[in-house]
């Protein structure tokens, strides 16, 4: 069963294509129907969820989604699609069963950790990361497996400690086989996971996943702050080829015209609606009693 998931940090304040957008959630659904979306993830957005729907229906989309008691990630799925049932939440993750009948259920996390301008220093967002951590070990056991994929801005670049640290932290790495090497727990390894986003940065047409325009001497204007991880179990499940940072959007006027999310410009990139670009990826869930091993 395939299931597609969007997720984009929404700051609708950001982009001055995105401030002539009458209906400030129009974007969100003409990509979701372009993409043909299951489940849609948002960020940052203070929209409210009512109006996020009904310009989901407006696009012939039947979604529903649920307010939580904050407004930092908001899960909307498609009637159409798998289930989302809610495990476990804290006020940086949220985590729900991905779940359809006959096919194994996934743990999926919407993740949206502390900002960088309020926690500048690696070391403290790295001992930030330890209380969500404790969240996401917790959802796990709820669950009873390690099916678990993490997605949002993490407000970490690849190779922080918050992202790379095993024991306290999401342990990511860059290939499924060294998530599946250090999870062994023969070997004295503790969870990992694997990190696709590392094969997508630096490519000419999408960068990375936040753009951050100063003029310091010292900044790389391109940051991969947003992401996808996936636990080593989810091998063949998490679709290899299928993550992608989208660099445009239907027309408002006409959709079969593609507009840009940013267009470069003589040294910064013009951002034209959001300086976190959307992150689209793909799951084949598998059917249950498959005979393939588990995590």
């Amino acid at each position: 069963m395939r299931v597609k998931v969007l997720f984009w940090n929404y700051d609708i304040g950001k982009g001055s294509l995105m401030a002539r957008e009458p209906i400030k959630a129009d974007p969100l659904a003409r990509i979701a129907r372009r993409r043909d979306v299951d489940i849609l993830i948002v960020a940052e957005c203070t929209l409210p969820t009512e109006e996020i729907l009904k310009s989901l229906s407006a696009h012939g989309l039947a979604f529903s989604g649920t307010d939580l008691p904050h407004d930092r990630i908001r899960f909307f799925r498609r009637a159409s699609g798998p289930e989302l049932v809610p495990v476990l939440s804290d006020e940086r993750l949220d985590f729900q069963r991905l779940t359809s009948r006959g096919f194994e259920e996934v743990l999926i996390g919407g993740v949206h950790l502390d900002d960088r301008q309020h926690t500048p220093l690696e070391q403290s967002r790295h001992s930030k990361v330890g209380l969500h951590y404790r969240t996401l070990i917790e959802a796990e056991r709820t669950v009873e497996h390690g099916r678990t994929i993490l997605v949002g801005d993490f407000n970490m670049t690849p190779n922080e400690m918050g992202m790379v640290d095993p024991e306290n932290a999401f342990g990511a790495v860059m290939t499924w086989d060294l998530a599946r090497v250090h999870s062994d727990p023969t070997h004295g390894g503790t969870p990992r996971f694997f990190n696709p986003m590392w094969s997508l940065m630096g490519r000419s047409e999408a960068p990375g996943t936040y753009f951050w325009d100063s003029t310091d001497a010292y900044n790389i204007y391109w940051y991969c702050l947003d992401r996808v991880i996936a636990r080593p179990s989810l091998r063949g499940i998490f679709l290899d080829e299928s993550p992608a940072i989208l660099t445009t959007i239907p027309d408002r006027v006409d959709q079969s015209i593609d507009v840009p999310l940013f267009r470069s410009a003589v040294k910064h990139w013009k951002i034209e609606f959001s300086d976190h670009p959307p992150i689209l990826f793909e799951l084949d869930l598998r059917e249950q009693n498959s005979g393939a091993s588990h995590g």
